[in-house]
């Protein structure tokens, strides 16, 4: 998932790896992080955020730098340990909220956490792949983690580029991890998109249609087709631009648009989850003609049509006095 420049305050957790068996899968809803990291439940018609008692302290987090493992019942979120002064991958138990997994990872950070780094989740074995880099200023690495013995190991590395930002999905049928850099070539800023294969350990950069506008702000994998969503920008009639709904063919590597999100062109840090079984996007978006203190709201967003099915008010970023709750930092749907 996405990583955006911000940064979150909060409490040390004993860094640890714990074994994360494999259990009954957790009954499928929207969960997201608050600040500092708290696992909430999200009801997705309402919009209510109903947080688990769980708080853990002394941890940085980065918007949408999440992934969710529902077959054994683990949020992973990639944060930054501020007693370790280390990055750290945490697991968060769907059902009590409480820390299965804190494990500190190799990655160098930046002047802010989790700027370029990525995390998924194989839904087959329960591995998490991390990206990042290893030094301030050398390639990046893709990495398999193994939450059972809280063990990594290299997969590939990707060199020249010097990243902004990131983005990713996983597909367990092909088995490739869906990796999209914003990427600043000698003051050139691009959208470079790479695919890797996971048990071959090659790696390949997608066509440069890629660049041409056909960036998706956050990658949501869909067990149906096998398409990877998102949200993208383009400019409208008025000379504006205008938010739409599109996806990623990994069979031909072909850009796709279905539909504009109408009326909403305020979305929040790229965060968003993918219920593939109702066909349902969920985004944090504020309407037209809104102030930044006013509330965002929770859009499920048809991902065949890119129709609006709901969009109850969801949250606030940061008002004092605010009647509503603050904005998740990620969300995912298992």
């Amino acid at each position: 998932m996405i990583a955006t420049l911000a940064l979150a305050v909060m409490a040390a957790a004993t860094v640890h790896a714990t074994p994360v068996a494999v259990e009954t899968k957790t009954p499928a809803r929207l969960y997201g992080t608050l600040n500092p990291p708290q696992l909430t439940a999200i009801n997705e018609e309402t919009g209510q955020i109903s947080p688990f008692p769980a708080v853990v302290h002394a941890e940085g987090q980065a918007d949408e730098l999440s992934a969710i493992d529902g077959q054994r019942g683990v949020y992973y979120i990639v944060g930054y340990n501020f007693t370790t002064a280390k990055p750290n991958l945490l697991g968060l138990d769907l059902d009590t909220g409480a820390t299965r997994t804190s494990a500190p990872l190799p990655f160098a950070e930046s002047g802010f956490v989790g700027v370029g780094q990525t995390v998924d989740v194989d839904p087959e074995s329960g591995d998490v792949f991390l990206s990042g880099r290893l030094t301030a200023t050398g390639p990046h690495h893709l990495l398999r983690f193994d939450p059972r013995d809280g063990k990594h190991s290299s997969i590939v590395e990707i060199g020249g580029i010097d990243v902004l930002g990131g983005d990713s999905a996983y597909d367990p049928i092909t088995k490739q991890a869906l990796l999209m850099y914003g990427v600043n070539h000698s003051g050139v800023i691009s959208i470079d998109f790479f695919a890797v294969d996971v048990a071959n350990k090659t790696i390949k950069k997608l066509p440069e249609t890629f660049k041409n506008g056909h960036n998706l702000e956050s990658l949501d994998y869909d067990e149906k087709t096998g398409y990877i969503y998102g949200t993208s920008t383009k400019p409208n009639s008025s000379g504006g631009f205008e938010r739409y709904v599109g996806y990623v063919n990994p069979a031909e590597w072909q850009f796709r648009e279905v539909g504009s999100i109408e009326h909403y062109p305020m979305e929040y840090a790229g965060i968003a989850a993918l219920n593939p079984k109702a066909r349902e996007l969920f985004l944090i978006m504020q309407e037209a003609g809104k102030t930044p203190s006013d509330p965002f709201n929770l859009l499920s967003v048809n991902i065949d049509t890119g129709k609006i099915v709901r969009a109850p008010e969801f949250c606030t970023l940061g008002v004092p006095n605010a009647t509503m709750p603050d904005c998740p930092w990620t969300m995912e749907y298992a």
